[in-house]
């Protein structure tokens, strides 16, 4: 199949036009599935079809069963029969990815640390444990919090799990820091709180650690917490970021609904032998689930 854009795509009874800046006006009548069955020949496509937030910035419609009449939407990835490239730029398909420079790695740390501001709150420990399988990671860590003026405390347990890369490679691995063992560390909170509580602490969050090790080791973390939305939606628009360098998406969801702050800590720990990072959501309160009243 050759075609260029405008192409009005037909199947199963259904049409649907994608104009050459991969756009699509929505009719009344019009359904994701619809838009899947005139393009693929099924209706498990859906989440090809996203909604436009930014330059070259998209996401998936928030509720595929219901788009509105005289919308606009857009399908960035490859479409069948499309040679290599022909994607909009950000778009997700093999061969259209920007690679990530490192200036904007760089430039989000930087981010974070010209903004999130030292709090009057203290880390006074952290314990745990981390297991991998493949690529597979899991995390059960306890923190301990202090506000320094009143001397309030607050125990919390963190469960988290995500993706892990280690060199060398192995199947199984782990590491495990008890109580004993020292934490350094600072709590930052977001530029647009002037306070913390500790209701701030609980909800979702998501980790970034790195960590070396030979059988003993460090892994100086991040755990952003506090995030009234889906943690999966901030590596989302992270990942948006990182591969469009527009950040106006991804502050305006941590304003909206981000983290309340920013944890730094690293200490010693125990572990198996190598180099990793490891990215993980989870959530964190004063009691695990199944002590609750």
């Amino acid at each position: 199949m050759t075609y260029t854009l405008p192409h009005t795509f037909q199947g199963g009874g259904y049409d649907v036009t994608i104009n050459a800046d991969r756009s699509i006006r929505v009719r009344q009548g019009d359904w994701l599935s619809k838009y899947s069955m005139a393009v693929y020949g099924d209706f498990t496509h859906i989440r090809k079809f996203k909604e436009k937030i930014g330059i070259n910035l998209y996401r998936d419609v928030p509720n595929p069963n219901l788009i509105r009449t005289g919308a606009t939407l857009y399908h960035p990835d490859l479409l069948p029969g499309e040679a290599p490239g022909a994607g909009a730029p950000g778009s997700g398909q093999p061969g259209t990815d920007p690679q990530i420079p490192h200036s904007r790695i760089r430039a989000f740390f930087e981010w974070i640390w010209n903004r999130f501001v030292v709090c009057d709150w203290e880390l006074t420990g952290t314990a745990g444990f981390n297991l991998s399988a493949f690529f597979i990671s899991g995390q059960y860590m306890t923190v301990d919090v202090r506000q320094k003026a009143t001397q309030v405390t607050g125990h919390f347990y963190n469960v988290a799990g995500g993706l892990t890369l280690n060199v060398p490679k192995s199947l199984f691995g782990g590491s495990g820091a008890p109580s004993f063992f020292p934490t350094y560390g600072t709590i930052w909170r977001t530029p647009w709180r002037d306070h913390l509580i500790l209701e701030d602490f609980c909800h979702g969050t998501l980790v970034v650690e790195f960590s070396f090790a030979y059988w003993l080791g460090a892994s100086p973390s991040m755990l952003f917490f506090g995030m009234g939305m889906p943690p999966w939606r901030i590596l989302d628009a992270l990942n948006r970021y990182l591969r469009s360098g527009d950040p106006t998406i991804f502050a305006m969801l941590l304003v909206d609904t981000g983290p309340k702050g920013v944890m730094l800590f690293a200490g010693p720990e125990l572990s198996s032998p190598g180099v990793g990072v490891a990215c993980r959501v989870g959530a964190m309160y004063d009691r695990l689930p199944w002590n609750a009243r």
